[in-house]
Formats: structure tokens, sequence, C-alpha cells
């Protein structure tokens, strides 16, 4: 009997032991977009084809790597599991910016000017353009301020557009990812939320 009081309590350690390992601290961040080493966020993502049709779900992990400089300015990438860049971050007390196509567009700033309706920036000759809402919005999981930037070289396949809903302190929240197919019909290829996070 011993025994096997012995077997289930070590059963039941192991498991907490594992659970406890897959919770994620909230840590609030005063900085714009949190990019200390070390930092995760777990999207839910969910995926449709070209007809608008659902086609899964998904959750992914994203966490910041070592920054790098680039004409004298610090970005920090965002990686996936396979260390690939999902987004490239600079940020400092008052603005955000995120690399987009050829160059960087502007994600957020703060304090958001609310004298109007959206802050709108063009980069490139409006290859790569930035508008932003300047009006909170509170249906997402935190208050969030909605972004759109789109990049559009002229061909189908240069084009992107991202919806964008960023909170201070934590990032990225929400989004989409909008294509074009071959026939220049535009299509929602994936649409996440943040679900978690740990700030270091």
């Amino acid at each position: 009997m011993k025994n096997i009081f012995l077997f289930f309590f070590s059963c039941l350690l192991v498991f907490f032991s594992c659970k406890k390992a897959d919770v994620l601290t909230m840590k609030q961040s005063n900085e714009m977009y949190p990019l200390a080493q070390g930092n995760v966020w777990i999207y839910a993502d969910s995926f449709y084809d070209v007809d608008g049709t659902y086609v899964g779900k998904d959750t992914f992990r994203l966490k910041t790597i070592k920054p790098f400089q680039f004409k004298g300015q610090t970005y920090t990438p965002i990686t996936d599991q396979f260390d690939d860049s999902i987004f490239v971050i600079r940020s400092n007390d008052s603005s955000v910016f995120i690399i987009e196509g050829p160059g960087e567009a502007l994600l957020s700033k703060w304090p958001m000017d609310t004298s109007e309706p959206f802050i709108t920036n063009s980069y490139y000759g409006d290859t790569l353009t930035s508008v932003i809402n300047t009006r909170v919005i509170n249906f997402t999981n935190f208050p969030s301020y909605r972004t759109i930037i789109t990049y559009n070289d002229g061909s189908l396949a240069g084009y992107r557009l991202e919806e964008l809903y960023f909170t201070k302190g934590k990032g990225i929240i929400k989004g989409r990812d909008i294509w074009k197919t071959f026939s220049g019909a535009t299509f929602i290829s994936d649409s996440y939320t943040l679900i978690s996070y740990s700030f270091y």
C-alpha cells in the first residue's frame, strides 16, 4: 500500500511539474514594445485558403533573439521555433517601427495624436504605407490601436496587407495577413490572436 501511495504521489508531482513549466507569467512592461531577450508571445492562429475556406487552427510561439544594428538603428527579430523572423522591430519610448518589404514602417507611437482619425505614412514612393487608427479599440484582449501596413510593388505577387493591433507594453496582440490571388482578388491567409506572453 505504501508503494502504491508513493507511486501515485510521484505521478502527481511529475504532472504538476510539467504543467508548471507550460504556464507563462504575465509581467507588465512599460516599454512601447517589450523586446528584452527571452520574451515570449504565444498566438492562436487560424488559416484559410484562397477561397476563404477555413483550413485549420494552430498555436505558434514567438521569441526575441539578439538585436542587430542596421543604418545606426537597433532592430530586434521576433522569431518562430525555426528561428525564422516573423516580425523585426525597432522601438523606443515613443514609437515602434516594423520592417516590411523594402524598409521600416511606423507601427505605433505614444502618446497617440487624436486630433486626426488616422496617422498616414508613405515610404518608397507609396510602395510601403502605414495607416494608424488613432481611436482606441476595446474589442481586443487588451485596449489597442489598429494599424494597416501595405506593401505593394505593383505586381500581384508583391502585394501584402497586414492588419495589426498593437498594445503599448505588450506588442502585437492581434493580426491578419491579406494577399492577392493571380486573378487580383484579395484573400486572408491567416488570422492570429495573442493568448499568452512571458516578459523578462
